[in-house]
């Protein structure tokens, strides 16, 4: 990822990052999901329900709530690699699961909500 894309990223996350643990701790809550996903994207997408949008606020990213079985569903995330996944993500309550999107590229990145580094 290109490194102008994450320090922006970054900046819009550490500007969010109080209200998306409201809302992933809302998701694990209310037992929708054990596995709440933020995707952050530079263009408008489809995946997933948004939450904070390049035309309505003053962020450069894009940031869309979905779920694992939500990509796993569509396909994104592949139904066997979905264990290894858990894994990987091991405390949705404090640490944010951002499928980062830039052009035809995607990555997970894991990130500690207090932390906001995006390494």
């Amino acid at each position: 990822m290109q490194t102008v894309h994450l320090k922006t990223l970054k900046r819009d996350f550490q500007t969010i990052s109080t209200e998306l643990q409201q809302l992933f701790q809302q998701v694990l809550d209310q037992g929708v999901s054990n596995w709440p996903i933020l995707i952050a994207s530079r263009e408008q997408m489809e995946l997933g329900l948004e939450i904070y949008s390049t035309e309505n606020t003053e962020l450069l990213w894009n940031f869309r709530i979905t779920i694992l079985e939500e990509l796993v569903k569509k396909g994104v995330v592949d139904r066997e690699r979905a264990d290894t996944f858990k894994h990987k993500y091991n405390d949705p309550g404090n640490t944010a699961c951002i499928l980062v999107v830039m052009h035809d590229s995607a990555n997970f990145v894991f990130v500690p909500f207090q932390d906001s580094s995006l390494n």
